[in-house]
């Protein structure tokens, strides 16, 4: 399968463009297709009907259960961590312990709760036991020079640890660890064991923060498998209907050309929509009424004077304009939903004008027009109004520093495609290091 070639930021760096064949779409794979996918054409090989290879995340009441890759840590997985960040892939704090039941003896205990079985505070064979875990947390470190070329099976021999010990502790948690059958656990190497068990946190007394993918670690896979090469994209400065400062409409244009850059095809259009501020206006005005008139003369003080007149005007809606506009708003839906069957994506300013000073009351002058209270924001309440995901990037800066910003509008729940469109812009375009003075 065919990787879409990614942006990489520092151009100067690429030296030679080769075709890349990545075998196997584990972790190590989909990392490496991903990043070599920055510089060169690369194509990802499975033999699976799905990629992941050790990930496997299963659905169960509402719940993403991973049953393979399940926890990670900051000190230990550097890279998987900055990848996840490049791919936008959330992550929680998570625990992991570690819990043993075996079915011929009926022992049940865990790291948390040793004593899960009452009985076994006055048993002195499972004390015996649990001295010998203190044991290995607390010196299998010391012994690593010793260990090399030993199997974890020859190590608790030198050492004499009991067969309770390797059955009940080494063996399932060796096992759980790396997938391992039981009869060939303690065939690991016992220093490479050792050293994985140090690393991780889990020798000694101390323990690291753990971490694992939210919903499930098919996120990071379904991340890394999604791309916006060939996405059919429209651009569309207006709207049709919106008047935009010819500075902020300059650098949004120049923005959406880098989705060229990216593989996309990007089509110059004008929707044909009509203004729907009366519609949108009509709306939040009897809400805002529904839910503030209550609380006004009183808290005029505390409010916004935009908002007064808002929560003003909406007692003057009646229950048909109110039907009419939602009835609008049906048929904005419609006209959107036909509008991006055509395309992937649609791109906009996020408004109209340069950032304006706080306390300040919006421009009403744009470009040499008289606009509405509402003219200075024209292209994102309309798809508040339809449901669209939509998410707005660092687009440049206008001549005396002020940030715009480029609006990435997408179908109804392609949230994915949203979210990947602006991880691919803002790596092709990085801005950390623009930051108007304050």
């Amino acid at each position: 399968r065919p990787v879409p070639r990614q942006p990489l930021p520092d151009p100067d760096r690429i030296t030679l463009d080769v075709k890349i064949a990545v075998i196997g779409s584990g972790v190590a794979g989909l990392g490496a297709a991903h990043v070599l996918s920055h510089a060169h054409e690369v194509e990802l090989f499975e033999k699976d009907t799905r990629a992941g290879g050790h990930v496997n995340t299963v659905e169960h009441k509402g719940l993403g259960l991973d049953t393979g890759f399940i926890v990670h840590n900051a000190p230990n997985y550097p890279y998987l961590n900055r990848l996840f960040g490049e791919l936008g892939v959330r992550v929680q704090e998570s625990e992991m312990s570690f819990s043993v039941a075996c079915g011929d003896c009926g022992l049940e205990w865990s790291g948390r709760r040793p004593f899960a079985q009452a009985r076994n505070v006055a048993n002195v064979r499972f004390h015996r036991f649990l001295l010998e875990v203190t044991r290995w947390l607390r010196t299998a470190v010391s012994t690593l020079d010793t260990s090399e070329g030993l199997s974890l099976g020859q190590y608790v021999e030198r050492h004499g640890y009991s067969e309770r010990f390797r059955s009940h502790f080494l063996v399932p948690l060796t096992s759980a660890l790396w997938s391992t059958a039981p009869e060939r656990a303690l065939d690991f190497p016992a220093a490479y064991a050792i050293r994985f068990f140090d690393h991780h946190g889990m020798l000694g007394f101390g323990r690291v923060r753990w971490r694992t993918v939210t919903g499930g670690s098919r996120q990071y896979v379904e991340a890394c498998d999604e791309a916006i090469k060939g996405l059919h994209v429209a651009w569309t400065p207006d709207l049709g209907f919106a008047t935009v400062d010819p500075g902020v409409q300059a650098i949004c244009e120049n923005a959406a050309a880098e989705f060229e850059g990216l593989g996309c095809h990007v089509e110059v259009v004008n929707p044909g929509w009509d203004n729907p501020e009366e519609t949108f206006s009509t709306l939040i005005a009897a809400q805002f009424y529904a839910h503030w008139s209550d609380q006004l003369p009183e808290a005029e003080k505390h409010l916004d004077p935009t908002l007064v007149r808002f929560i003003g005007r909406g007692a003057g809606v009646s229950a048909r304009d109110y039907v009419l506009a939602q009835e609008r708003v049906k048929a904005y839906w419609a006209e959107i939903h036909a509008f991006l069957a055509r395309f992937d994506l649609l791109l906009t300013p996020t408004v109209a004008v340069p950032p304006f000073a706080s306390g300040q009351a919006p421009p009403r002058d744009i470009a040499g027009q008289r606009v509405s209270v509402l003219g200075w924001m024209p292209f994102t309440y309309l798809f508040n109004l339809t449901g669209q995901p939509a998410a707005s990037v660092p687009a440049g800066v206008t001549d005396d520093a002020r940030p715009v910003g480029l609006q990435i509008v997408g179908r109804r729940h392609a949230d994915r495609t949203v979210l990947a469109a602006s991880a691919a812009y803002e790596a092709a375009c990085p801005w950390g290091d623009r930051r108007p003075p304050l």
